[in-house]
């Protein structure tokens, strides 16, 4: 029974379910998922540095292949998603003295893969 069900995030991971518990609830949340109202916040550790400053807004279209480990890229052939990452720190891998970055990054989209295709 599926009642209340709303929205799983990163199904392969057993990733958070968002549910409703009232009919009213579940509208609520169905609907704000339809107009992008609903933000997902993220905090991340990423190789490399964030280029061009500490902030960054990401348009770029996402092309998501069917199957379990087709991996999501940028592709203008994809579908429209947008995401605004946040460097909140830069530091040094200690063995292999590998760049790193921490990032806020908030997506307003939820394209599979979306992250990782932006960053």
């Amino acid at each position: 029974l599926d009642f209340g069900f709303v929205h799983r995030l990163d199904v392969p991971s057993s990733g958070l379910v968002l549910a409703g518990t009232t009919h009213e609830g579940l509208f609520a949340l169905k609907w704000q998922i339809a107009v992008y109202a609903m933000e997902r916040h993220y905090i991340t550790t990423n190789h490399g540095y964030l280029r061009g400053g500490s902030m960054s807004l990401v348009s770029e279209r996402i092309d998501a292949p069917a199957g379990e480990n087709a991996r999501s890229l940028t592709s203008d052939l994809g579908k429209p998603a947008q995401s605004c990452l946040a460097s909140l720190s830069h530091l040094r891998f200690a063995r292999a003295g590998e760049p790193l970055c921490i990032m806020a990054i908030t997506i307003h989209t939820g394209r599979r893969h979306q992250i990782r295709a932006h960053t």
